[in-house]
C-alpha cells in the first residue's frame, strides 16, 4: 500500500508502478514516487494515482510488460490504484460515490466489487444523474463475462447501461433548466467505462430522457434496452397493422415489450415460450397465439395458425438457435429482424430465403440514430399516457447485492426485469 516501500527481493509484483486516472483510463507513466499524485492527465483532465515504484504501466487496451508483470492479467495492482484514488479523494475533500466495478473479466462472484469511486463531473454537452435505479440486462453479464470483442475494453468498468434518477448538474451547453428533472437513460456503459451501477453517472444529454409524471423509477430503468429494442425490432420496416408477427421468447424483457408494441400498432402476435406459466404471462401482455417450443412442434403450429403461410415478420432474440426454422415459418417476402444471438455464427437456410424473397435485417439498440430514438421515446410516452404498457419487475436488489442480480439474469429463469436500487 502507499507509504510502504516494496521489498526489492519480493519479485516483479512487488515493484509495480500502477497508474489510473479518474476517467477510468490507464496511462503510461514511468516517473514518480510511491504515493505521489503526478500532474493532471492532459488527455483526460483527471488526477493519476501512483502505487508502488517503477515497473509497469497500463496504456489503453495494451498491456506493457516490464519486470515480467502483465497489468492486464494481474489486476490487483490496478484495483489497488483505484482504492488509493478513493482514499486520496477522501483526504483531499473531493467527492466520492459508491459504485460496483470490475477490472477483469469473469464470473460475477469473482470479479464484481462494491466500493468507492470518484464522483464524476459533467463535461460539455453532458448531464449528471443521481441514480435511483439501474437495470440489469443480459448484455451486462455477457460484457462482464467475456467482454465486448473478447477483451476488457477499459482498465476499470462500472457496469450497466440503463438507469433512472434525477439530474443534479449539467455541463456547458446544456439547459440549466434540466436540473431537478426526473429522467431515464440509455447507453450508460456502451463504448465508455462508467455505467449506471453507481450513485452518479455523467453522460450525453441526448441519452437522458425526461420521465413522464407518475412513471415508476424501477420501471424506468427498463426503458433503455428492453423497450427501445422492442420498439425498433417491431417497427424496423414500418407499419405492422394487419400483419402477423412472431415474437421469439415473448416472456423475456424485450419480448414482453415487443408483444405490447406490436399489439398497440395493430398486428396479430404469435410468440414462443418454454412453460405454461410463461404462456399465461404473455397472453396477459396481449399475445394472440402462444407456442411452447419445449412441448410442441413449432413449425407445424405456426403454419396451422397462418393458413400455411408463416409469419410476416419475426422478432428474433437468438438467431443462432432459431435460424434453421426460418425456411418453414417465414412467409413469402417476410422479414426477420435480429437483435440478438447466443453464438457468434448462425446457419441460415439460404435457398429458402432466395426462393421466398425473404430478408434478414439486423440492429443493435445502442447505435440507433436520433430520429429512431425520438420515435421510440414518443411511442413509449404514448403507451405510458394510455396506461397500456406493462413492465414487470421480477426482482429488485440493492447495489451491494449486484452479484446476485447478475447471476439471476444470467440464469434466465425469471420473468420480467431485474433492477438495482441505488438510493
Amino acid at each position: 500500500m502507499a507509504g510502504e516501500s516494496p521489498d526489492p527481493q519480493a519479485g516483479p509484483a512487488a515493484a509495480v508502478l500502477a497508474v489510473v486516472c479518474q476517467q477510468g483510463f490507464g496511462v503510461q507513466h514511468d516517473k514518480g514516487q510511491e504515493g505521489e499524485l503526478p500532474q493532471r492527465c492532459g488527455d483526460h483532465q483527471a488526477d493519476h494515482v501512483v502505487v508502488g515504484k517503477t515497473g509497469c504501466c497500463h496504456a489503453g487496451q495494451q498491456s506493457i510488460q516490464k519486470m515480467g508483470l502483465n497489468m492486464t492479467s494481474d489486476s490487483g495492482h490496478l484495483r489497488l490504484a483505484a482504492l488509493y484514488l478513493a482514499q486520496h479523494n477522501k483526504t483531499s475533500g473531493e467527492q466520492i460515490m459508491r459504485a460496483a466495478f470490475y477490472d477483469t473479466l469473469g464470473p460475477a462472484k469473482d470479479v464484481l466489487s462494491v466500493g468507492e469511486q470518484a464522483t464524476p463531473e459533467p463535461g460539455p454537452g453532458e448531464v449528471r444523474v443521481k441514480l435511483q435505479t439501474s437495470g440489469v440486462n443480459p448484455s451486462d453479464w455477457k460484457a462482464r463475462l467475456r467482454g465486448r470483442g473478447g477483451a476488457i475494453p477499459f482498465p476499470l468498468i462500472i457496469p450497466q447501461s440503463d438507469g433512472a434518477g434525477v439530474i443534479d448538474a449539467v455541463g456547458d451547453g446544456v439547459d440549466a433548466g434540466r436540473v431537478g428533472k426526473r429522467v431515464w437513460l440509455m447507453n450508460g456503459q456502451w463504448m465508455r467505462p462508467f455505467g449506471t451501477a453507481a450513485e452518479y453517472i455523467c453522460t450525453g444529454s441526448k441519452y437522458v430522457i425526461d420521465l413522464p409524471d407518475g412513471a415508476d423509477m424501477a420501471e424506468a430503468a427498463c426503458f433503455g434496452i428492453p423497450f427501445l429494442t422492442a420498439h425498433r425490432a417491431v417497427m424496423f420496416d414500418g407499419p405492422v397493422d394487419g400483419q402477423t408477427i412472431l415474437v421469439q421468447g415473448g416472456a423475456g424483457a424485450v419480448g414482453h415489450h415487443a408483444i405490447q408494441v406490436a399489439k398497440a400498432n395493430g398486428a396479430r402476435v404469435i410468440t414462443t415460450v418454454s412453460s405454461d406459466e410463461k404462456a399465461d404471462y404473455v397472453r396477459d401482455a396481449g399475445a394472440d397465439e402462444v407456442v411452447n417450443y419445449r412441448t410442441e412442434d413449432v413449425p407445424e403450429r405456426i403454419l396451422a395458425m397462418t393458413d400455411g403461410q408463416g409469419a410476416d415478420r419475426i422478432v428474433e432474440l437468438n438467431i443462432s438457435a432459431n435460424a434453421p426454422l426460418y425456411g418453414q415459418i417465414l412467409a413469402p417476402r417476410g422479414t426477420v429482424i435480429v437483435y440478438g444471438t447466443n453464438d457468434l455464427t448462425a446457419s441460415v437456410p439460404a435457398q429458402d430465403f432466395i426462393v421466398k424473397w425473404a430478408s434478414l435485417k439486423w440492429f443493435i439498440v445502442y447505435t440507433i440514430d436520433d430520429a429512431q430514438r425520438d420515435e421510440g421515446v414518443a411511442a413509449l410516452n404514448k403507451m405510458l399516457a394510455d396506461g397500456s404498457l406493462k413492465t414487470t419487475i421480477a426482482q429488485r436488489f440493492s447495489l451491494d447485492d449486484i452479484v446476485a442480480a447478475h447471476e439471476m439474469v444470467e440464469a434466465a429463469k425469471h420473468m420480467g426485469n431485474v433492477v438495482l436500487d441505488i438510493s
